[in-house]
């Protein structure tokens, strides 16, 4: 009888324990730990265990920088990983006049003919440009000038608007919307450090600085005049930010040619042999990733991916992550960083988790043996006590 009150306690134990154990955040990590390599393991481990607290914060910096579907994509987070929001912060993301701002604001034309980024706007008039091909142009020009005049230039802005000029027809892929992303990004100091070091490296042997002068010579800036207001109004009405985050600017194609009139054609022909091969090729790594997640993740998420990417491999692991979060993956990153993809401190309660794991084993082998061997002990006590009997 005793013998089974103490079988019955430790096989409680040993239940209670591995229950306890599943329950816990060390199981979470225990299964992190046989996909350790994967972006998307890592990102959604952190975010089911983020407080309600912290995506909030996260809402709120999005609204400070007046985007309104970041915000509501936050929310929607939230909520997918069991939070309820306070009403007051999701009635924040219900209204806004931004997107009215957005339509006639002169800082979208600004973007479009002097390729400026500081605001969303002029960000998204300059990848207008840059997705018609009109906006590579216009850098080439700006700074092959400097470099005539003897001044600093951009590299970075030159070799990425000669790369997305010549490598592909303007609008037509990955490898030409990745270089406008990047180039955008750099402008609007989104890059990381790190990566406009490597970006830097790669243009500066990019250029074939004898076939851009011949290239140059007696070519001017493409004329860039104000639109009719009813194009730009038109054209801005049924363009929205879901337009400019999917990278599709096709409902704006009347309004770049009227803004800047360029023969593109004939500009990319006459500009054929400025960029070397070598080091395209090297930078088609950087722009195929960039723009790969374009299409997975919108213009947000890659922006987010360059801001946070220390190099190509990074980069690639935000490809990844991408490919599984979708639209997502910009909030992610807004809310996690770089940590989105890496296992970071999070190695230590998967290295808890296992010694967890090892040590119930241990017990349950140990609980095992016991009791087989109290068992035998027991047997050979009762074959004594008959044999003297």
């Amino acid at each position: 009888m005793i013998l089974k009150i103490k079988k019955g306690i430790a096989l409680f134990l040993l239940a209670t324990s591995l229950i306890a154990f599943v329950w816990s955040p060390l199981f979470g990590a225990l299964q992190l730990a046989f996909k350790y390599y994967d972006p998307f393991s890592i990102t959604e481990y952190r975010l089911k265990r983020l407080s309600t607290e912290a995506y909030i914060d996260a809402i709120n910096s999005a609204l400070a920088e007046d985007d309104i579907d970041e915000a509501q994509n936050l929310v929607g987070l939230a909520e997918k990983y069991g939070h309820t929001l306070p009403v007051d912060v999701i009635s924040k993301t219900k209204h806004s006049t931004f997107q009215t701002v957005w339509r006639y604001s002169t800082e979208f034309i600004s973007g479009v003919t002097k390729g400026e980024a500081g605001s969303a706007a002029s960000i998204g008039g300059a990848m207008t440009a840059d997705y018609f091909g009109v906006g590579d142009v216009r850098d080439i020009v700006t700074e092959g000038d400097k470099i005539a005049r003897g001044q600093a230039y951009d590299k970075l802005t030159l070799g990425l608007a000669a790369f997305g000029l010549l490598t592909v027809a303007p609008g037509s892929g990955p490898l030409d919307a990745g270089a406008s992303i990047i180039k955008t990004a750099n402008k609007a100091k989104k890059l990381s450090s790190t990566l406009t070091s490597s970006l830097l490296k790669l243009s500066s042997n990019l250029i074939d600085p004898s076939r851009l002068k011949i290239a140059l010579t007696d070519l001017t800036t493409p004329i860039m005049r104000a639109p009719k207001f009813s194009t730009l109004k038109s054209s801005l009405q049924s363009f929205s930010f879901e337009d400019l985050n999917n990278h599709d600017f096709s409902k704006l194609k009347k309004l770049a040619v009227e803004v800047v009139p360029a023969d593109i054609a004939a500009i990319r022909k006459r500009f054929d042999g400025v960029i070397r091969q070598g080091p395209a090729d090297e930078l088609a790594v950087f722009t195929q990733s960039t723009g790969s997640i374009v299409a997975s993740a919108g213009v947000r998420g890659a922006f987010r991916s360059l801001e946070n990417a220390a190099n190509p491999r990074e980069l690639a692991k935000f490809n990844e992550l991408a490919k599984r979060m979708g639209k997502e993956t910009s909030s992610a990153l807004l809310i996690l960083g770089r940590k989105a993809i890496l296992l970071g401190e999070l190695i230590y309660q998967i290295i808890a988790s296992m010694i967890f794991v090892i040590a119930w084993i241990a017990g349950a082998v140990w609980a095992v043996i016991a009791f087989i061997w109290k068992i035998r002990v027991l047997t050979k006590r009762n074959r004594l006590a008959t044999s003297t009997a």
